[in-house]
């Protein structure tokens, strides 16, 4: 990809967070709560992709666990009802770019 199209990627990317915010009806302190915890989850995964003493089935077991984690501290942070509502939210935003 080149520079515009990673910029304008990650522009798309932020606007759609921020539409998810809104309908799921987060507060401000929750956004920053819940950009930390995503930005711990993708520090997570890069040192685990790099982690060269790991095979792949151990990457990926290490990498559903902490998914599950990470989705239940989410679902603690939010409550179910605005987490539910922020997944929904995400996976019509995935299904839409799918069907682009």
């Amino acid at each position: 990809l080149s520079k515009e199209e990673k910029a304008a990627a990650k522009a798309k990317k932020e606007a759609d967070l921020l539409e998810a915010f809104k309908t799921a009806g987060l507060t401000d302190d929750e956004q920053q709560k819940y950009r930390a915890i995503m930005e711990e989850s993708s520090a997570f995964g890069k040192a685990l992709k790099a982690d060269a003493t790991l095979s792949d089935e151990e990457k990926a077991a290490k990498s559903k666990e902490y998914g599950k984690a990470k989705a239940a501290r989410l679902k603690e942070l939010l409550g179910a009802e605005k987490y539910k509502a922020l997944k929904d939210v995400q996976n019509a935003q995935k299904e839409a770019v799918k069907a682009n």
